[in-house]
């Protein structure tokens, strides 16, 4: 989880990747005063893209991601990530890296990594930052999608 602020001046591009692992990689590319995040399942070029949802640059939001690995139990055969903005819950994907064409990989999914792009000038402040692992059972219909989507 943590609080994230793009500023309005940041250019109109792909601005950051968020991996998490080598599990998800969460793109966030700002349009006009809209930052956008997706799911990519590729993680060195735009494809295969999972809109998850979106908020305004030049506004602090809170995002909070939960990843769930593939579970017998759960019933589910895919990786599940949750994505919440601003304690809305926006979205849930199984768009994993190199959903398609590999197996998820689940080495340091627990892991947390940041990239700029190459091609962005943007602003960026995280606050609040923080990760955490624990078990937990994935329940889809813990609580509802909003509609809003962002």
């Amino acid at each position: 989880e943590t609080d994230i602020y793009v500023s309005k001046d940041s250019s109109n591009s792909a601005l950051y990747q968020v991996k998490l692992g080598e599990l998800f990689m969460l793109e966030f590319t700002k349009n006009g005063d809209e930052i956008t995040i997706e799911a990519d399942q590729d993680k060195y070029n735009a494809k295969g893209e999972d809109y998850l949802g979106s908020f305004k640059a030049g506004e602090w939001v809170t995002i909070r991601v939960e990843c769930y690995p593939a579970s017998e139990d759960d019933d589910f055969d895919t990786p599940q990530l949750k994505i919440w903005i601003d304690e809305v819950l926006v979205d849930i994907s199984d768009n994993y890296i190199g959903k398609g064409t590999t197996e998820p990989n689940y080495a340091s999914y627990a892991q947390v990594e940041v990239y700029t792009l190459m091609s962005a000038s943007a602003t960026a402040y995280f606050d609040n930052t923080f990760a955490s692992k624990e078990e937990k059972v994935f329940d889809v219909f813990d609580e509802e999608i909003s509609d809003s989507r962002g």
